[in-house]
């Protein structure tokens, strides 16, 4: 099987394998809104305005890792421009195939983060993320090898592949492997859907910080 876009054949490829995801989250020794408020009627008041927005951004390790880790950046509120889709019609869930790779990519968007805030780097906070790891069994288009015929995979210019991610979505296919930007090594996973995630889990804490002008990561 394969699938065809401005003159590009893709096979379409089984992929069963844990991919990686770097979250901003609350950490283990507080409990989500409990740390924020004082009054036990307050912190029911603010759990039902959260069941009325949807899953967080960030993730609460004393709750559904699900909601955000996997099911935030598909619901239709919270859809965001992003390499393969321009935010308007459908999300996409990211992910990395190496952990390695998801942690090139935070330190990416770290970095632009504060530069489109006219941020000096080196006067950026230091983040805590989540590193999570969790199973997908998919069918999708595998762009890895075409990579190397078609740089617009990996260009910064994302026009392209915006395109791309369009066609997917009308033709109802369920995502796309494709070769990381940030890391020559790795690769990465982005789904239109995610009905065959499993497995979310929660592996390890990670601070995001500047130094000398260079961004660093260190596990907590």
């Amino acid at each position: 099987m394969s699938v065809s876009y401005s003159g590009l054949l893709l096979a379409l490829s089984w992929f069963e394998n844990s991919v990686w995801r770097v979250i901003a989250y609350v950490p283990p020794d507080h409990s989500g809104l409990s740390s924020l408020v004082n009054q036990a009627e307050d912190l029911s008041a603010g759990r039902k305005v959260m069941e009325r927005l949807g899953p967080a951004p960030i993730a609460r390790l004393d709750e559904n890792l699900e909601d955000s880790v996997v099911l935030w950046p598909l619901q239709a509120a919270n859809r965001y421009p992003s390499r393969f889709s321009d935010g308007r019609r459908y999300g996409l869930l990211y992910a990395a195939l190496e952990r390695e790779t998801a942690l090139a990519e935070t330190i990416r968007y770290y970095r632009r983060f504060f530069d489109d805030a006219g941020i000096p780097i080196g006067k950026a906070p230091r983040h805590r993320r989540g590193v999570f790891r969790f199973h997908v069994a998919e069918l999708v288009a595998d762009t890895c090898k075409a990579a190397s015929r078609e740089r617009r995979l990996v260009a910064d210019d994302h026009a392209w592949c915006r395109g791309f991610g369009d066609y997917l979505a009308q033709h109802l296919q369920s995502g796309l492997l494709y070769r990381s930007a940030r890391r020559r090594e790795g690769s990465a996973l982005a789904l239109l859907r995610p009905d065959h995630v499993s497995r979310v889990e929660w592996v390890e804490s990670v601070e995001v910080y500047s130094a000398a002008d260079q961004v660093e990561i260190a596990v907590i």
